[in-house]
């Protein structure tokens, strides 16, 4: 019966590879010209877009390469008016009399920093947040509400006190949102849904349904997908089960029910000392969210299981994935494909995600009889978090130190390897991960020692390791060095913070990025002499001491 299923499972993922792969393409270069003041990366990024994208969701965003007033230029964008989706589907257009419009309360919880609000009967006017109250004292953290994660400051409240006249009631629950650079399906599920929906898990109302009110850019457009948009618009509209609201579009006044707002500093690129998604472990809010994922795309959610070999047998022929990366040379892809196979004990398949076009739906049936996950840093691993329980993802990393090219002066040059995303698997308390050995990272991938990690995951499974999975252990040595690191370090683990979240400013000529940066001691170089000059406060004994304990 499980072999059967696996069977099924094969023909599955060669049929949509088949299905799609004819009708994909990649993003076809525009005409259009890029601002002189654009970065190399960011002018590569516009002219891909074009007026209408037509982009591979998969496809990074060159982040780290853009400037402040650069993101800060995307992140306007999040919020800039259009009426291209409409702003309303299928919502009652009930009007209240204004001298009985109820006014507005609102509770609150967490720090300023990172607060999470909810509303009863909060009102919208052309896509303005507003408060009716009259002597009322409010919170003031609900100042500091942010729809969007990390990139733009608080929300613009307003405070009324004389009642609005409504032409539109969303009755029940909204969770109102923002996402940046949602062409990039991992920016979108973990920099803006994901932390909107953890704001949910505060109040611990992920079980019911809720209008989505989402501010994000609209031009974007995708092949393969029902309607031609972007890939994320699809998973938007399903994901809340009740109405998909475009804040952009919105004209006129509207009153919500209730609502709650709070993405704030919850999402995957606010670094925190455990390098772990926000939510993961007191919320297990990770899970739940691809519970929900699967459940709203009309499939069974993963099994729950408290230890990996719960539901299976010594026998099952398990099946591991090898997910494509841009990463690899090409010496390594053709070590990895020739690593493909139907043999037990481990059936392994190379995917290129690429392949399955714009069917979200497909991609969650595939991941679901996944046993072993091995990919690269970047987009190609952010499907880890829907892996079922009991699984084993293993991270191949990538040399140097990621966003620094290879030839960048630096003190480790022949030693430097990043892991970059550790958070899609550290604080997931439903499986484990391995990583690639970083002492001979440097040296390329190799097959036979892909090989040996997808045996050493066989085992982990059938050795029934017990879940929830313990806190720091599905960190590779680089992600340890630093959690160990920012947890000992005192204000100067806080100030390595602070620089990576962009919360205070890297000194001239540095770029911050990652946590690689810090572990390897990245940060600067004199481009008149191409020495190494450390800027950074960083208590270099404590680090070089535990780097040590970790990669030697």
């Amino acid at each position: 019966m499980m072999n059967s299923s696996r069977q099924r499972l094969r023909i599955m993922v060669l049929g949509i590879k088949l299905l799609f792969a004819a009708s994909f393409e990649t993003a076809s270069m525009s005409s259009q010209t890029c601002s002189t003041e654009a970065t190399e990366a960011v002018c590569a990024m516009q002219v891909k877009r074009g007026k209408l994208r037509q982009q591979n969701p998969f496809e990074e965003i060159p982040v780290e390469h853009m400037s402040k007033e650069e993101i800060a230029a995307e992140a306007a964008k999040v919020f800039q008016r259009s009426e291209r989706t409409p702003a309303l589907s299928m919502v009652s257009t009930q009007k209240d009399l204004g001298s009985k419009m109820p006014h507005t309360t609102v509770k609150c919880q967490g720090p300023s920093s990172n607060v999470t609000c909810i509303f009863k009967n909060l009102y919208i006017q052309n896509g303005t947040i507003k408060v009716f109250v009259e002597d009322t004292k409010l919170p003031d953290s609900m100042y500091s509400l942010q729809t969007l994660h990390r990139y733009v400051g608080a929300e613009t409240i307003e405070i009324i006190k004389s009642p609005p006249v409504v032409e539109h009631v969303l009755p029940g629950l909204t969770l109102m949102y923002a996402t940046i650079w949602h062409m990039n399906i991992g920016h979108f599920l973990w920099d803006g849904l994901y932390p909107a929906y953890v704001a949910l898990a505060q109040w611990n109302r992920t079980h019911e349904d809720f209008h989505s009110l989402v501010s994000f850019e609209q031009d974007c457009f995708q092949r393969g997908t029902e309607d031609g948009k972007c890939l994320s618009e699809g998973i938007m509209r399903r994901f809340g089960g009740g109405q998909f609201v475009a804040r952009n579009a919105m004209t006129g006044t509207y009153r919500l029910e209730e609502a709650i707002i709070g993405s704030g500093r919850k999402g995957a690129r606010t670094v925190n000392c455990d390098l772990a998604l926000w939510g993961g472990r007191d919320l297990d809010a990770i899970r739940s969210f691809r519970d929900r994922m699967y459940l709203k795309h009309g499939l069974q959610p993963p099994r729950r299981r408290s230890s990996a070999m719960d539901g299976r047998k010594q026998d099952d022929l398990l099946r591991a994935w090898i997910i494509d990366n841009k990463r690899y040379d090409a010496e390594e892809k053709e070590a990895l494909t020739g690593l493909v196979t139907e043999k037990a004990p481990v059936a392994v398949d190379y995917i290129n995600y690429a392949d399955t076009g714009g069917n979200f739906t497909k991609q969650l049936a595939m991941l679901q009889g996944i046993d072993i996950h091995v990919s690269g840093p970047g987009t190609g691993s952010s499907y880890a978090p829907f892996l079922p329980d009991g699984s084993v993802h293993v991270a191949l990393g990538m040399p140097g130190t990621w966003n620094f090219p290879l030839d960048f002066p630096r003190p480790y040059p022949q030693d430097d390897v990043s892991f970059m995303e550790e958070y899609w698997y550290e604080g997931n308390t439903h499986v484990k991960a391995l990583s690639y050995d970083v002492k001979i990272r440097r040296k390329g991938l190799k097959g036979d020692k892909v090989s040996e990690l997808i045996g050493k995951a066989l085992q982990l499974i059938r050795g029934d390791f017990q879940m929830p999975v313990a806190e720091g252990s599905n960190l590779s040595p680089v992600g340890k060095t630093f959690r160990e690191y920012c947890h000992s370090a005192g204000q100067l683990g806080k100030q390595a913070l602070d620089l990576l979240n962009g919360d205070a400013p890297a000194p001239e000529g540095c770029q911050v990025g990652w946590p690689e940066v810090v572990v390897w001691e990245v940060d600067c170089a004199d481009e008149s002499t191409t020495k190494y000059k450390s800027k950074f406060p960083i208590n270099y004994q404590l680090l070089r001491d535990i780097r040590r304990k970790y990669i030697g």
